[in-house]
Parts: C-alpha cells; sequence; structure tokens
C-alpha cells in the first residue's frame, strides 16, 4: 500500500484510534513466545536434520545472553552451554542463528555494520559447502540482507543458494529465514534477483504454498504484508456503519493495484445481532454501478444481503480476469477480514456479473454495444454504454420465426437484422413489441394516465422525451395511442436512433429527406437536451416531459446529470408545461446528501411530486406536477383514466400497461413540501 492509498482511508473517518505500526517496532520475549508453537514446527525439520547427520558435524545455537526456561530449543542444542565456542577452521552442517530473541528481550537494535560481520562469518566462516544456516529475522534485519549477501558473496559471485523464507508473526514482522548452499555454478550469478519462496506459518501450524518473489523485491513485500496483517487486527471487531477501504497487489513488488477490499459493517441493530459475514465480487461488467461506488451504496447493498459485515471486492478496471478466476484468487483474503464474533467457518461468495455463456453480441463499436441474452426460455436484445455496462439502455424481447411465417396475417412479425447462429438455420428473429421490457419503461408510460383526456383525440397530446436514445418510449408511446400524438424526441447522438431503427424495429424515425412528415408524428432534434431546453422558448406547451437522460459518469455520483438539477433548467422545463402537464424523471443516486440536494432542487419547481421505488430506497422514478392537485384526486383521475381509454378501443390500446399501471396504484408516495 501507499500512503496517498492510506490517506484516503482517513478521509473515510473510520480509522479512530488506528495508526499503522512501524514494522521496525519490537516485542518482549514472552510476546515473540506466543508463536513459539509455529516456530517449533520449523525448527523441527532441523531437529530431524541433525539427529540424522553425522556427530562431527556439529550445530551451534548463537543466543549470545539469551537463556530459556523450558524453551523449545533446549533439545536442539548440542551440548548444556548456552553458547558454544567456536575452534578455528570449524565448520558446521547446519547453523541456527537466534541473536534476534536476544535483541528483542532487550529491546535494542544492532548495528548494521555488525549485523553484516556476523552474517558474513556464519555463512562464509562457519558454514560447511552444502552447509543450511537459519536466522530469525525482523523486518529491518531482512529490509537489507540482500545487499550484504551481494557484498558478502562479491560482485562474481557463482554460489546457487536455496533461500526460503518462513514467516510467523507481522506485527512487529518476524520470521526464520533459511539459506542453503547448493552448488557453484559455471556462470556468475546475481543475488538480487534469486528467487525466496515465501510460507506463511498461523497459529494452527497450517504453513501455505509458498509465493515466490526475488531478494531485491522482499522489503516492498513484506512491508505490504505486514501492513494488510495490520489492518486485519483493526477489522476483528465489528464497527456499525464502518466503510473500510484496503487495496490488495497479488504482484507485492509492484505499485499496481489489483483489487480493492471494501470492508462495510452493517449500522442496523437487528442485522449486526445475527453475527453473520457475506462477501461480493464485483465484475467488470458492475465496476461503475452507483451501488458500489460509495457509502451509502455500500451500505445498501449490506443491507440487501443481510449481513452484518460485507466484504465488496472490485477488480482493477484494467484487470482481465474472468469473475471465476478473481474467486479463486482472492478468496484467501475474505476471512482474514471477518470480524472476532463472526463464528462462520466459511463465508460465502456472491458474483455479481452478467457473464453469460448465452450472450451474443449484436453490434459493437467504441462507445455502444447490442448484445442479447437468453433468458430461460426467452431471448432479449439490449443496448448498453459499455462506459456504463450496468445500465441497459433499451431491451426488447425476441421471437424466433422463419421467413414462410412472416407474411401471415394470425400475427404481426417485425422482422429485425438476426445474428448469424439463428441465420444458418434460416431462422429469422423478430421483434415481440407485445412485451413491454424494463421497469422505468413501464412506469414512465404509465404517467399517461395522470393526464386529461376531455377533448382527446381532437387536441392531440404533445410529449417531449429527453434522451430518446433508441426510440422505445415514442414507440410504445405511439403503439398505446394508435399514433394519435405528437411526439418530439431529443437525442444527442442520430447514429443511436439509426441502431433503433435497424437492430430493435422501433421504425419511427425516417432519415430520407423525400419522406412526407405528415405521415410521421415523431419529430426528432439531435443535439444536446441541455441545449434544447435553454433554446426553446415555448410556455404552455407540453402534456408530458419525459427525461430518460443516463449519467454514463460515476463519478457525479447521480444520473441523470447534475446539470439538470439547476433551478434554470428546471424552471424552463417547467414554463414548458401546461397547466395540468407532468414531468416525468428517473433518479438514481447513491450518496444521501446529493439525493436529497436534488430532491430539493426539484421541489422548488413543482407544486406537487410522486414517487416510486425503483427496487432500492434511493433509486426512485418522480412524476412531478406543475399544479398543486390533491394526491387523491390524482389517483382518482388516474384510475378513471384506466378504465375509460380501456373501453375506448378506437382511441387507444392500453392492454400493454393496463396491468402494470393497476398495480402502481397503491405505491404512489408523495413528497411533502414542507
Amino acid at each position: 500500500m501507499t500512503d496517498n492509498k492510506t490517506n484516503n482511508i482517513e478521509k473515510e473517518g473510520n480509522l479512530d484510534k488506528f495508526e499503522l505500526i512501524n514494522s521496525n517496532s519490537f516485542i518482549k520475549i514472552d510476546d515473540l513466545l506466543r508463536s513459539k508453537e509455529c516456530i517449533e514446527c520449523i525448527l523441527n525439520e532441523f531437529k530431524k536434520k541433525i539427529e540424522t547427520s553425522s556427530k562431527e558435524k556439529n550445530l551451534i545455537l548463537k543466543c549470545n545472553e539469551i537463556s530459556f526456561k523450558n524453551d523449545i530449543f533446549s533439545s536442539l542444542m548440542t551440548s548444556k552451554e548456552s553458547v558454544k565456542e567456536i575452534k578455528e577452521n570449524e565448520k558446521f552442517e547446519i547453523i541456527i542463528d537466534l541473536l534476534h530473541f536476544y535483541n528483542y528481550e532487550k529491546n535494542k537494535t544492532i548495528n548494521i555494520n555488525e549485523q553484516k560481520e556476523i552474517l558474513n562469518k556464519l555463512f562464509n566462516d562457519y558454514l560447511t559447502e552444502k552447509g543450511e544456516l537459519l536466522l530469525l529475522c525482523d523486518f529491518s534485519y531482512l529490509n537489507h540482507i540482500g545487499n550484504d549477501l551481494k557484498q558478502i558473496l562479491g560482485e562474481e559471485n557463482k554460489l546457487k543458494i536455496l533461500i526460503k523464507l518462513y514467516i510467523v508473526s507481522k506485527v512487529p514482522f518476524l520470521a526464520l529465514f533459511t539459506m542453503k548452499k547448493i552448488y557453484t555454478a559455471k556462470e556468475k550469478i546475481d543475488i538480487l534477483n534469486e528467487k525466496i519462496l515465501a510460507y506463511e506459518l498461523y497459529e494452527d501450524l497450517t504453513l501455505t504454498k509458498p509465493i515466490s518473489y526475488t531478494i531485491s523485491q522482499m522489503p516492498k513485500t513484506l512491508s505490504y504484508m505486514s501492513e494488510i496483517f495490520q489492518y486485519q487486527k483493526y477489522l476483528e471487531k465489528l464497527r456499525p456503519g464502518q466503510n473500510f477501504i484496503l487495496y490488495i497487489k497479488e504482484l507485492f513488488w509492484t505499485d499496481n493495484i489489483d483489487f480493492s477490499m471494501i470492508i462495510c459493517d452493517s449500522d442496523n441493530e437487528e442485522i449486526i445481532k445475527q453475527k453473520k459475514c457475506a462477501s461480493v465480487i464485483i465484475g467488470q461488467s458492475n465496476l461503475n454501478n452507483f451501488i458500489n461506488l460509495n457509502k451509502q451504496g455500500n451500505l445498501s447493498l449490506c443491507h440487501q444481503l443481510n449481513t452484518s459485515r460485507l466484504i465488496i471486492i472490485r477488480p482493477n478496471p484494467f484487470c482481465s480476469y474472468t469473475i471465476t478466476k478473481i474467486k479463486d484468487r482472492i478468496s484467501s483474503y475474505i476471512m482474514l477480514f471477518k470480524f472476532a464474533e463472526c463464528q462462520q467457518k466459511s463465508i460465502p461468495i456472491i458474483m455479481m456479473n452478467d457473464e453469460n455463456e448465452n450472450v451474443d453480441k449484436v453490434f459493437i463499436d467504441n462507445k455502444l454495444l447490442i448484445r442479447e441474452i437468453k433468458q430461460k426460455d426467452n431471448i432479449f436484445r439490449q443496448l448498453i454504454y459499455i462506459e456504463s455496462p450496468h445500465e441497459i439502455q433499451c431491451e426488447i424481447k425476441i421471437l424466433l420465426t422463419t421467413k414462410s411465417k412472416i407474411n401471415k396475417n394470425d400475427k404481426k412479425y417485425i422482422p429485425i437484422n438476426t445474428i448469424e447462429r439463428y441465420k444458418s438455420k434460416n431462422i429469422i428473429e423478430a421483434f415481440d413489441d407485445s412485451y413491454l421490457s424494463m421497469f422505468y419503461t413501464q412506469v414512465s408510460l404509465s404517467g399517461i394516465f395522470f393526464l386529461n383526456y376531455e377533448n382527446y383525440p381532437e387536441i392531440q397530446k404533445k410529449i417531449l422525451v429527453l434522451g430518446a436514445g433508441v426510440g422505445n418510449i415514442n414507440y410504445f408511446m405511439n403503439k398505446v395511442f394508435l399514433n394519435k400524438l405528437e411526439i418530439d424526441a431529443v437525442e444527442i447522438d442520430q447514429k443511436v436512433v439509426e441502431l433503433g431503427r435497424d437492430y430493435f424495429g422501433l421504425n419511427n424515425y425516417q432519415k430520407e429527406k423525400n419522406k412526407n412528415e405528415n405521415e410521421n408524428n415523431n419529430k426528432w432534434y439531435f443535439q444536446d437536451a441541455k441545449t434544447f431546453i435553454e433554446e426553446k422558448n415555448i410556455d404552455n406547451y407540453y402534456d408530458l416531459i419525459i427525461m430518460n437522460i443516463h449519467n454514463t459518469n460515476p463519478k457525479n455520483e447521480r444520473s441523470p446529470n447534475s446539470v439538470f438539477f439547476d433551478d434554470k433548467i428546471l424552471g424552463k422545463i417547467n414554463k414548458m408545461l401546461k397547466l395540468e402537464g407532468i414531468y416525468i424523471m428517473y433518479l438514481m443516486c447513491k450518496n444521501e446528501k446529493i439525493h436529497n440536494d436534488s430532491i430539493n432542487s426539484i421541489k422548488n419547481n413543482f407544486e406537487k411530486i410522486l414517487y416510486v421505488e425503483n427496487n432500492d430506497e434511493l433509486n426512485k422514478i418522480y412524476f412531478c406536477f406543475k399544479s398543486d392537485i390533491e394526491k387523491n384526486e390524482l389517483m382518482k383521475n388516474y384510475s378513471n383514466n384506466i378504465k375509460n381509454l380501456s373501453d375506448k378501443k378506437e382511441i387507444a390500446d392500453i392492454k400493454l400497461i393496463e396491468n402494470s399501471s393497476i398495480q402502481l396504484v397503491n405505491k404512489f408516495t408523495e413528497i411533502n413540501k414542507k
């Protein structure tokens, strides 16, 4: 972890009094011996080697002044003395240097030069040709051991060494470091690029699979691991409402962040009592989803999953792993961060992704993707922006048919561009316009039942769609009202509308200039919606204005974009509406403050506001009324219009949205103006 990442955590306000412990901190020998079983696990291996070696091959325990009572090392000593005098030219097959026990107990450091001198004497003077040296080291020792070895072995070094590191404790950092002489190579060896096999030892004597890195990478790697361990210790306690971010580097020696890990503790007392942990892995297609970009979104997800602590894993945007591979690589980290009172032996992992083997790419460029997804027995075609793949801009249901059935009168088929795997079977894909997909579209169309139909269709309803996209709202509006509407559609990208015509069967846009405009009640404006609102000087004109613009920039933390909550823009929208007109908009926001600011802006410009929740407490569809009408009166008119229009089949065919509109009657909630 880098300092700027740590500062980022501090800004979240979740660290309390937690501070990173200096890697060079000392502990007393009693604290050290808490890990004695782990150390004994390694030393027992050396004990076996000693017992099988020749009696002439002696073991030295370099303990200096330190002594242990009934300690784990006594059985390894070759004599009763704690310090053995070394004879001149005496060599040893195995040397165990426990000098650091003494230094921990005395709470003192070793001079770097003295340290290098000791290492030189042990390795070069006292170790046999194929001997093995075991050192007890802290981080300060390991931090420069590579450079010491380079000087000890010399620039022309040809000695091949097998190096292993057994990590026993990380606060402060403590490890057993072994070096075994293997053979002399023909060519010189750069010791700093030699591999280290690093193992971790746990209290249950579990020994992990080794991680391989070079001596030069070791200080950075161990520093990172020590820091992670300290965060783990801090997170043993459940802290209600906590939102704590860690950054995981799989390749410890680089500065590249592979994953971020968000520890989110519930702030709900009932959920906390359950003492459960869960984890979610966010796939690449959901990285920009508002639900996991801020504290409010994380808490919302935590509550939805009904878990006391939620561990959210987000890969780096440049990470190429599939979500399954992410699970394999990251699952070992997840258990490290459960809280102390959690009794789960394993933590369930939920994978949030749209990866599906039944997905076909129909069209793709640097901005847009049209895909088909098979769900059970149904096929859906979707349009998404590559920058914001979690938001489906348009979705239609697909019918499969053949050429022989296309021209039959019993069913109306709207053929669309067919993908290769169906073409090869002589199958044609068609748009099923008897099915209305997407909750937002259903609710937006249901807003038409708030309008006054006393003089309709003699006086046609005028609709404005901001961000009309492929034209699905236009299409279904016309389908319900049998083309007896005037629709102004604003879309910044003409290509999107053409894709709607060619790939979705939404034929409400004619590109040909010689087309008679009277045959088409859709008038298109290819420009920025904000510019359209600012430049359109019409008052009391539209019956209904629908905001259908999605924000693909997650940094703004709300959709639509912030500019559409400006008082001047909202004031212009209000002026465009007739006295009984309605402005319908979908607000998606995971930041409670920004969400409340957005609602206050709407309150300042409209007299009556109703809303419908969309699966989450901060995602709502708002119906903003220009006139202050009692909610009871509005709902009465709404229900009456459903009934009256269902009877007048010559002017409207509402069966497409009738059921969903009836279900919405009891879901409309009023916002208190005060």
